[in-house]
C-alpha cells in the first residue's frame, strides 16, 4: 500500500537529525549573544556609513556647491570668527533651501526666513536622524534665558526620493539573510568567534531558510527577549528563531 502524499494528510513527522551532527559541540549562550551583539554593531556602522554617503550624494545632486561650501566652513576653524561665521552661514543657508524644496510643508517660507535670517541667538544646531520625520525642536539654552533651536533632519529629506526604500528592518533582514547564506552559516561575528549555523536535518542553508531565520529574530524579541534566553535551557541550545527553521549553532573546533 502506497504512503499518503505529504502536505495533503496528517503524517508522522518526527524530528529528523542528521547522524553526523550527533556529538558535535554546541555554541554557548554567551558566545552566541556576543556574536549577535557584534553583528548588530557592524550592521549599525555600515548602516550609518551608507546613510551618510547617500545623503552626501543626494545633497550634491541638488546643489553641487553645498559640499564645497561645507568643506570651506570646516577648513576655516582657525580663521577669524567673522570669516568662519560667514562661510558656515553660507553652507547652512544652502542646506536649508534644499530642505525647503524637498519638504515645503515643513519648511514654510516664514520658517526658512527665520532659519536663514540673522538671528540674535545664532544659527540652530542640526541633528541627523535615521527616522523619517524632520522637525524643528525647541530647547532652552543651558544657563540662559533664550531659546536654542535644533533642526532634526530625518531621511524624508536627507535621501530625497530614496527615503521610501531606506528602512532599518529591511536592512536588518538583508544583513543576516545574505551573510548567513553566503558565509555558509557564518555571519562576520560568528566567523570571528568560531561558530556557525547548520540545519538539524543536514540540509543546505537555502536563501529562504536564512531569510526565515533572520525574520525569526523578531519572534525571539517579541517575547521580551525570552526567545533568545530559551537557548540557555534548550537541550540543543535552540532559540525561538532556530526552532522556526530547524537550525542549531555549533562551536567549530
Amino acid at each position: 500500500m502506497s504512503r499518503p502524499a505529504r502536505y495533503r494528510t496528517v503524517t508522522a513527522e518526527p524530528l529528523r537529525v542528521d547522524p553526523t551532527l550527533l556529538g558535535m559541540p554546541l555554541a554557548s549562550f554567551r558566545r552566541r549573544a556576543l556574536a549577535y551583539a557584534l553583528d548588530n554593531l557592524m550592521l549599525g556602522m555600515v548602516f550609518v556609513t551608507l546613510l551618510l554617503g547617500l545623503t552626501a550624494w543626494s545633497l550634491h545632486r541638488d546643489d553641487p556647491h553645498l559640499l564645497p561650501a561645507l568643506r570651506h566652513c570646516l577648513a576655516a576653524a582657525h580663521a577669524d570668527a567673522a570669516s568662519r561665521d560667514s562661510l558656515c552661514d553660507a553652507a547652512f543657508d544652502r542646506f536649508v533651501r534644499i530642505l525647503a524644496r524637498r519638504r515645503p510643508d515643513v519648511f514654510t517660507s516664514d520658517l526658512v526666513a527665520q532659519l536663514t535670517g540673522d538671528a540674535g541667538t545664532g544659527r540652530p544646531s542640526i541633528a541627523l536622524t535615521a527616522g523619517r520625520r524632520t522637525r524643528v525642536a525647541q530647547a532652552l539654552l543651558a544657563g540662559g534665558n533664550g531659546e536654542h533651536r535644533t533642526l532634526v533632519v530625518g531621511t524624508d529629506v536627507l535621501l530625497g526620493d530614496g527615503a521610501r526604500l531606506w528602512n532599518w528592518g529591511l536592512f536588518f533582514l538583508a544583513w543576516f539573510t545574505l551573510w548567513t547564506r553566503l558565509g555558509g552559516g557564518r555571519t562576520p561575528a560568528k566567523r570571528l568567534l568560531g561558530i556557525r549555523v547548520v540545519r538539524l536535518d543536514g540540509g543546505p542553508l537555502t536563501l529562504w531558510t536564512c531569510f526565515n531565520r533572520a525574520g525569526g529574530y523578531g519572534a525571539s524579541a517579541a517575547t521580551l527577549g525570552l526567545g533568545f534566553l530559551a537557548s540557555r535551557w534548550d537541550p540543543n541550545h535552540q532559540a525561538d528563531h532556530d526552532k522556526i527553521v530547524g537550525t542549531v549553532v555549533l562551536r567549530e573546533r
